[in-house]
């Protein structure tokens, strides 16, 4: 909440640290790597491009 009322990169790093704190104690640490790949082959979100969901073609 605090980020999308103040954006800032202080805020932001708040958001990364907690990020980071819940993939620790998870047992995520792999996420950087899981991250990268995810990116190599679906793309990322720098295009701002949101998906609003997946559809199943149907059998002819």
């Amino acid at each position: 909440m605090e980020f999308t009322e103040t954006p800032c990169v202080e805020e932001l790093a708040d958001v990364k640290e907690v990020i980071d704190t819940f993939s620790g104690i998870r047992g995520f640490e792999d996420v950087l790597s899981v991250q990268e790949r995810k990116r190599e082959e679906r793309g990322g979100f720098g295009g701002r491009i949101l998906l609003m969901g997946v559809f199943e073609e149907r059998e002819k």
